[in-house]
């Protein structure tokens, strides 16, 4: 049986309670219209219910997923389906339009999660501690023991509301799986004191069976776009192809194109596709028709003729000539790292250099960008320095 943070008198009292409780909770004025996903359940997928202040599986003795739910907390019957359980809050606090609560206690023994870190992308994130997650968590695949059960927990859009997972305030608070669900409308006018779907909990044996299963259901709650499952793929998704991104980042050129391509080619592999990515389009104005810092300067200063010509071209030289530094710098770099990752991305206008090989090793570099190593960060920077010629 999974460790539980309950022992086996107390899980007995859940069982006892779940038939006592099965009618209670929050029903929506759309009583028992909505089904998350269709088809038939898989045998791998775990039923959840809630009871005693828990959501527990009572195919695996009552085995508590998540304990000490905030006592606001109520599964929302109306659309508990599928095995999973849908969790709706009240605000104890009255009508606001940013709520952060201890949602309750997770069971588990490892964490995968995805959290925002633009505005419109995630990053993965691997954690032993509910404390270390990343605030902006979007998607949290839990592993409760070794080789599974694993449970899946989704934050919703509920109304004006979207709603996400972030570590507790202190280290303490998350030493027993502590977890905070936060709430929030992005704007101070528009406020709510009650939610009905906030988060989607479920539990699998089979981890990609939860995530499908659990990402359908998101899906029809939050009202998003449909699942991968749900679509027809197109036939040029059957073929093999490669995005530069992971090779080149933002420093992309010809020959590195031409290099990967007979690197693939070599290894038996021939892409019939080509994604040429150097990063997010640039939006702002480009450095050499923005009015630069020198040239507001010229003109309060009421500087004209060849004394701001001067000026103008001495910044402009200084401008470039850093972006050269520091694509000088990210050649330098040991790929790999969060410096060889970000230095790229900074030298968007600098020279081309050889392609060297990169390492893709998800985020684990990424986990705390203090564990950027500054020496070699300085040392690069120094070396580029040193190899630009002296004018």
């Amino acid at each position: 049986m999974v460790d539980a943070h309950r022992g086996p008198e107390a899980q007995q009292a859940v069982a006892a309670a779940v038939a006592a409780s099965s009618g209670s909770g929050i029903r929506s004025p759309q009583s028992q219209s909505q089904s998350l996903g269709s088809g038939a359940v898989s045998p791998s997928c775990i039923h959840l219910t809630m009871a005693q202040g828990a959501v527990v599986a009572p195919d695996l003795d009552y085995t508590v997923v998540v304990d000490m739910l905030h006592k606001n907390a109520a599964a929302n019957l109306d659309v508990s389906y599928g095995g999973g359980v849908v969790l709706g809050l009240t605000s104890p606090v009255g009508p606001t339009d940013l709520l952060d609560v201890v949602i309750g206690q997770l069971n588990f023994k490892r964490l995968f999660a995805c959290a925002r870190n633009k505005l419109w992308w995630m990053t993965p994130e691997w954690r032993t501690s509910t404390w270390a997650l990343p605030p902006e968590t979007q998607f949290l695949l839990a592993e409760m023991a070794a080789a599974g059960p694993y449970a899946l927990l989704l934050p919703l859009i509920d109304g004006d509301f979207r709603c996400s997972l972030r570590p507790p305030a202190k280290k303490s608070e998350g030493a027993n799986g502590e977890l905070v669900l936060r709430l929030e409308s992005g704007a101070p006018g528009v406020k709510g004191s009650r939610w009905s779907s906030a988060l989607y909990i479920g539990a699998s044996w089979d981890p990609y069976e939860l995530v499908d299963r659990g990402v359908a259901a998101a899906a029809a709650l939050s009202g998003g776009a449909r699942p991968r499952t749900a679509k027809v793929l197109p036939p040029s998704l059957d073929g093999f192809g490669w995005c530069t991104w992971d090779a080149f980042y933002s420093t992309v050129s010809a020959r590195g194109l031409a290099q990967g391509l007979s690197s693939l080619e070599d290894g038996g592999i021939s892409p019939q596709l080509l994604i040429i990515d150097d990063g997010w389009q640039m939006t702002d104005v480009d450095p050499p028709m923005r009015k630069t810092p020198a040239a507001e300067l010229a003109d309060k200063l009421h500087v004209e003729g060849e004394p701001r010509r001067l000026l103008e071209a001495t910044q402009d030289e200084f401008f470039y000539e850093s972006q050269e530094v520091m694509a000088e710098t990210a050649a330098q770099l040991r790929p790999g790292t969060s410096a060889g990752t970000v230095m790229p991305t900074l030298a968007n206008l600098g020279p081309q250099h050889p392609p060297y090989s990169h390492s893709h090793s998800g985020s684990a570099d990424l986990i705390d960008m203090n564990s950027m190593d500054s020496t070699n960060l300085a040392a690069g920077i120094a070396a580029a320095g040193a190899q630009q010629p002296q004018q």
